[in-house]
C-alpha cells in the first residue's frame, strides 16, 4: 500500500514537472511572439519615417524658396520654415502625452494582452 502511494505520487511529481517545463516553454513562445510583434511595429514605424524624410526635406526646401521668392528674400523664407518647424515641435512636446506616448502605450498593451483581449470578447459573445 504505502509503495503504491510513494509510485503515484512520484508520478504525480513528475506530471507536475512536466507541466512546469510546458508551462515555461509556452511563456517563452508567447514572449517571443508578442516582443516579436512589437519589434515588427517598432521597424515598419521607422521605415516609413526613413521614407517619408526626404519628402518632408524638400518640401521644406520648396517652401523656403517659394517664401524667399514671395518676400523677396530666401533668408526670411528658411526663417519662416524654421519657425512653423519650431511651432510644430512645441505643440509635439506639449500634447505629447495624448499625441505619441497614449497610443504607444495602447498599441503596446494590446500587443502583450491580444490573447487576454480576445477571451475576452468571445466570452462576451457567448453570453449574448
Amino acid at each position: 500500500m504505502i509503495g503504491s502511494i510513494k509510485s503515484a505520487l512520484n508520478k504525480l511529481i513528475d506530471d507536475f514537472k512536466n507541466y512546469l517545463e510546458t508551462q515555461f516553454e509556452y511563456i517563452k513562445f508567447d514572449l517571443t511572439e508578442k516582443l516579436t510583434r512589437i519589434a515588427t511595429s517598432i521597424i515598419t514605424v521607422s521605415i516609413i519615417i526613413l521614407l517619408l524624410l526626404p519628402f518632408v526635406f524638400f518640401i521644406s526646401f520648396a517652401l523656403a524658396y517659394y517664401l524667399g521668392n514671395y518676400f523677396g528674400s530666401d533668408p526670411i523664407g528658411f526663417l519662416i520654415v524654421a519657425g512653423i518647424y519650431l511651432i510644430i515641435a512645441i505643440f509635439t512636446i506639449a500634447l505629447r502625452k495624448p499625441l505619441i506616448i497614449n497610443p504607444l502605450l495602447r498599441k503596446f498593451v494590446n500587443v502583450i494582452f491580444s490573447d487576454y483581449n480576445r477571451q475576452i470578447k468571445e466570452e462576451e459573445e457567448d453570453e449574448e
